[in-house]
């Protein structure tokens, strides 16, 4: 026996597709209680537009308390997106350590080459034979 299923548009202008019948549990299926990542965005938005958490927590049937972390989390990450300053030093160190690196082994190998001819005299190692 097959579902049928019906396209909801979101809050956030996204349109989904829920089982018929669950379009006033929000696109929710009460059995299983499992929240989309969209259908949770859509909530927060709705709360950081400036609806009350108390409204959107009955409209969404969902608690304050996992209204509240969701929230915090879609702050959490905005704050970390706005970020490149970070991500830049890093960049930087990371760049200036290999930098470092390639110069380290730019001296090995001159100093290398300098040796050979040294040890040479002056007669290429493939001709002394």
């Amino acid at each position: 026996m097959s579902k049928s299923y019906k396209n909801v548009q979101g809050n956030a202008g996204s349109t989904e597709r829920v089982p018929e019948g669950t379009e006033g549990t929000n696109g929710v299926d009460p059995a299983t209680r499992r929240w989309t990542a969209t259908r949770k965005l859509d909530a927060v938005m709705c709360v950081l537009r400036g609806q009350s958490l108390d409204a959107v927590s009955r409209k969404y049937g969902v608690s304050l308390r996992d209204l509240t972390l969701w929230r915090n989390k879609v702050l959490s990450g905005a704050e970390s997106a706005l970020k490149t300053k970070d991500i830049d030093e890093t960049q930087d160190a990371e760049k200036k350590m290999l930098l470092s690196k390639i110069g380290e082994i730019t001296m090995d190998c001159e100093l290398l080459r300098e040796k050979i001819k040294r040890l040479e005299n002056g007669v290429p190692f493939h001709l002394r034979r």
